[in-house]
């Protein structure tokens, strides 16, 4: 088998996989096992998932497992949530029907 070439740059030798992705990358594009590719998608929080999309409030990206969806197509992560929602507004959301029978 010949010379692999690095599959970002194409010029160094691959001398590495990506964890992630499966490409053969050389030394100056692999961190950690992680291609530099991979390492712009990956998620903020949780770094364990490529991010799906992003906070509202604080701008992340986030994988599906760090989001919660706050409207149709609105998503905050969960630290926002956390922090910034109240305990009422999280209590609609999970029971949007039940919750006005009980609230003033």
């Amino acid at each position: 088998m010949g010379l692999v070439l690095c599959e970002i740059c194409e010029r160094k030798e691959a001398k590495y996989t990506c964890k992630f992705c499966g490409r053969n990358v050389c030394s100056a594009h692999i961190s950690n096992g992680i291609c530099s590719i991979c390492e712009l998608t990956l998620c903020e929080r949780c770094r364990k998932y490529h991010a799906v999309g992003y906070c509202k409030i604080c701008g992340r990206i986030l994988c599906e497992d760090c989001l919660i969806q706050v409207s149709l197509v609105e998503y905050v992560c969960v630290d926002c949530h956390t922090k910034y929602f109240s305990k009422e507004e999280k209590l609609r959301a999970l029971f949007p029907k039940s919750f006005k029978k009980f609230s003033k």
